[in-house]
């Protein structure tokens, strides 16, 4: 026990030389590398070296946190205060640049705790545990977004998946594939985004989104921070707006509009459609009834003169089931095929006797839709002064433009309002107009075209603001332009 004793004298005397020994020059440089922002000054010096919390903002010291439990209790103390009520069941740590080290020395800092504290609140220093919500492509990360909990991503996220597929739909994809019992669609599968990762992560509270209509915002838009919007003018109809906007159907501008329930002068229309991050891919069967359309049929009849006609058969359209298979993309129809038809009436083509060498081809009176797969994108008067019927084929952007009746080629040209545009005679009193073709139309003038022949192709020349064919009939001797719809033409769900 001596032995031990005299050890621990020498021990106490040598480290009592060592502080005895210090210069005031070199207990000053001391004080000066521990300054930092808050000129934190050094009170005493430890017998043994104690740890010490460093506070820095990237590359810069600002000064040292008394103890651990100081710091502990602060960052309690500000949740509780700022953050729980909008962000429960999380808590806060430092981040933005700020972080700590542990750090061994034997001063003893004079304690600087409140100004340090009032500091880092000043300089939202503050990170919160909260989810993020990874979207990814390709297996990497392109973008992400900071919700307060999963809960509310998910609520966020069905709501947008309801918008393509109900409760319903998702209900019958659970049973037995059910027949068609009549016309119509059905929803034959849901493919669900794969390329979202959820996880644990830190975030400042101004990134954290806290309620199901921020989160919804962002799956609908992404980043995009500006919408395109449309002020309402008196007369205005729904595919009207569509069709000045883009091409929006109406299903897709009231899904955009849910809270407008009519239109009114002067009021502000969303038509910027969704720029989402994520997929709804909906795969249906669309079963229709279509038309077989009759074709005219001439025999030369030397009783008749040049240039005389006469009908010796009516013609008569038949009909037949077709099933399409279509793939919808958050709401876009992207594409579409024939998938089996099944004839239920044959058609029943119309003879015609016209006088010897007649090279006229005499219209039927019958038309049909100038593309396949028609959808009618704007009706007559959709908006003002639109006297015509704008056509879109649904499965195909810049498909093919058929004549819709026999005739001759009358005139073919561009302008700035129409486009490329054909004018078909039919000599029947009835002339057909085509415009906003792609290109310039097929055939040379006064050859003749069969109901069915190419003439064009889907475009958006002239004043169109989305890929479409515009199809007028009018009358050859007033030149009055006639609602094709209303009598002359099948539009049965043509209709967007």
């Amino acid at each position: 026990m001596k032995k031990w004793a005299h050890l621990l004298v020498a021990l106490w005397l040598a480290i009592g030389i060592t502080f005895c020994s210090q210069s005031p020059d070199s207990l000053h440089l001391s004080r000066e590398r521990l300054v930092g922002m808050f000129n934190q000054k050094v009170e005493s010096l430890f017998l043994f070296p104690k740890n010490h919390l460093a506070l820095y903002y990237r590359d810069q010291f600002i000064g040292f946190i008394s103890s651990q439990e100081a710091y502990e209790q602060h960052l309690k103390k500000i949740y509780e205060n700022n953050y729980k009520k909008k962000y429960p069941n999380s808590h806060c740590s430092l981040g933005n640049g700020f972080y700590l080290l542990k750090q061994k020395g034997f001063e003893k800092i004079e304690n600087q705790d409140e100004k340090i504290f009032a500091y880092l609140e000043k300089n939202e220093a503050y990170t919160l545990k909260t989810k993020a919500v990874r979207f990814l492509k390709e297996g990497k990360e392109y973008t992400r977004i900071y919700v307060a909990s999963e809960d509310l991503y998910q609520k966020a996220y069905q709501r947008f998946l309801h918008y393509f597929v109900s409760e319903d739909n998702l209900a019958s994809l659970k049973k037995p594939t059910s027949q068609f019992k009549d016309y119509g669609t059905k929803i034959r599968s849901v493919s669900f985004p794969e390329n979202t990762k959820i996880e644990t992560a830190y975030a400042l509270p101004k990134e954290i989104k806290s309620s199901e209509e921020e989160v919804l915002r962002f799956l609908e838009y992404g980043d995009l921070e500006k919408r395109n919007t449309y002020v309402a003018k008196e007369g205005d109809q729904l595919d009207g707006i569509g069709t000045l906007n883009g091409g929006l159907s109406v299903e897709q501008l009231k899904r955009l509009n849910a809270n407008v329930k009519a239109i009114s002068e002067g009021q502000v229309w969303n038509v910027q459609y969704f720029r989402s991050p994520l997929e709804v891919v909906v795969y249906k069967e669309v079963l229709k009834k279509e038309e077989i359309p009759f074709r005219t049929e001439y025999v030369q009849d030397n009783q008749l003169k040049k240039g005389e006609w006469k009908q010796l058969q009516a013609g008569k359209n038949g009909f037949q089931n077709v099933l399409y298979e279509e793939k919808w993309v958050n709401g876009i129809l992207v594409s579409g095929k024939k998938k089996s038809h099944r004839v239920i009436e044959e058609a029943k083509n119309a003879l015609i006797a016209v006088g010897n060498k007649n090279e006229l081809a005499i219209g039927t009176g019958s038309y049909i839709a100038p593309v396949k797969n028609p959808k009618i994108s704007c009706k007559w008067a959709c908006y003002a002064g639109h006297e015509g019927l704008d056509f879109i084929n649904a499965y195909q952007r810049w498909a093919q433009v058929y004549a819709s009746d026999d005739g001759t080629i009358a005139e073919i040209g561009k302008n700035d309002t129409l486009g490329n545009y054909i004018i078909i005679d039919h000599h029947n009193g009835y002339e057909t107009v085509y415009s906003h073709l792609k290109e310039k139309a097929k055939g040379e003038l006064g050859s003749i075209v069969k109901k069915g022949n190419v003439i064009g192709w889907i475009g958006m020349s002239g004043k169109a603001s989305h890929p479409h064919v515009g199809f007028s009939i009018r009358q050859k001797k007033t030149g009055k332009l006639m609602n094709a719809c209303n009598g002359l033409m099948d539009c049965t769900g043509y209709l967007k």
